[in-house]
Parts: C-alpha cells; sequence; structure tokens
C-alpha cells in the first residue's frame, strides 16, 4: 500500500510543479495595467480587481442594470453590475471579474494607456530576408502583430462560448508575484478588439 501512495503523492507533486511552471513562464501583466475606467473622458478613476461597488460607481458611475446570482461553486452570491452590454461581477463586496463587450468601457492603467473595443490589434512592418525573390541579400518587409505583454495566438477558436479570429492571453501580477488571476483579449476576423474579460 505504501509504493502506490507514494507514486500517487509523486505523480501529484510532479503535477504541482509543472503548472506552476508553465505560469511562471506564460505571458504575464501587471493587474494594474488593467484598471476598468469610462472610454468617454480623461479621467484619473480606474477600478481594479478587489476595489468596492462605491468604487466602481466612482470610477464608472451608476450601473444600468444590477442582478442578483449564486454561485454554487464557492457558496457565495455574486452582486452583478451591467453597464450596458459590459458586465461587473462583485463577491462580497470586492470586484472579481469583468466582460467588456463595448466601447462605452476601456480598460488600461490610465486614460492614456487604454484600450477599448474597437480597437485595433497593434502592428508593425519587420524587414525579412526576401527568400522568394531568388536574389541574394534581397529584402522585403512582414506584418507583425502583437498586444502589449499578452500571448498572443492568430487563429480561430471559441472561448466563453464567443467566436474569435486572434485571442491575447495572460495571467496577471502584482509587483511581480503571480496571481491566481487572468485576462483574455479576443479579436475579429478584422483584427479589431471584440472582448475584453478579466477575472480573478
Amino acid at each position: 500500500m505504501k509504493k502506490p501512495l507514494a507514486a500517487l503523492f509523486l505523480v501529484l507533486t510532479l503535477h504541482t510543479w509543472c503548472a506552476a511552471a508553465a505560469h511562471a513562464q506564460a505571458a504575464t501583466t501587471d493587474y494594474t495595467q488593467l484598471g476598468l475606467m469610462r472610454a468617454n473622458y480623461d479621467h484619473s478613476a480606474v477600478l481594479h480587481l478587489g476595489d468596492t461597488r462605491d468604487a466602481a460607481t466612482a470610477a464608472l458611475g451608476p450601473p444600468t442594470a444590477v442582478t442578483n446570482q449564486y454561485a454554487e461553486v464557492n457558496d457565495k452570491n455574486i452582486v452583478v453590475w451591467s453597464y450596458n452590454t459590459n458586465v461587473l461581477y462583485f463577491i462580497d463586496d470586492a470586484l472579481v471579474s469583468y466582460d467588456i463587450h463595448d466601447a462605452t468601457l476601456a480598460v488600461g492603467q490610465s486614460y492614456s494607456t487604454a484600450f477599448k473595443v474597437g480597437d485595433p490589434m497593434p502592428s508593425r512592418e519587420i524587414r525579412v530576408p526576401d527568400t522568394s525573390s531568388g536574389v541574394k541579400g534581397a529584402y522585403t518587409t512582414k506584418t507583425v502583430y502583437s498586444f502589449r505583454t499578452f500571448e498572443l495566438t492568430q487563429h480561430p477558436g471559441t472561448s466563453r462560448n464567443l467566436g474569435y479570429a486572434s485571442r491575447g492571453f495572460a495571467y496577471l501580477s502584482s509587483n511581480a508575484d503571480a496571481l491566481d488571476a487572468f485576462s483574455e483579449v479576443l479579436f475579429n476576423s478584422n483584427r479589431k478588439i471584440s472582448n475584453i474579460y478579466v477575472s480573478e
């Protein structure tokens, strides 16, 4: 009996270590880079994960709708605030997640660094060898796309029942300490943001 238990312990330990190593190597961004704000004017009020409903009202104004849900997984009540098609989720008066579907709210550290639904995926031109020309030393340009510190995958898929053409993903950190939270930015076929999701 001791050998199977020791083997099980070893497998669980390796699984935990591999998961932690994968998380450490994945794209990360500091949670303060993903504050939530109104998109229509420059201001200093920014809402972050963990902030209260009072802070949400101060930063975003009153919600357009409020509902309550029960989360069976953690036996908690969730207060759901809607701002048009955008949704904020609070547990124990702390913001635990937000799901952005329209351009009335923006995400960033400040107004000048914010991004919102409808914004294009950043791109730049790079110089690469032109192997198709047959001319030695010939170069051409290539467009490359990126999105902040997010890991970007550029193939179609589905996440949270939302289709996308490209997807940016990053785990969240706080002063380089890993948090149990992540962010996902979905892009449509025109390489424009279609959804922003941040969650614990």
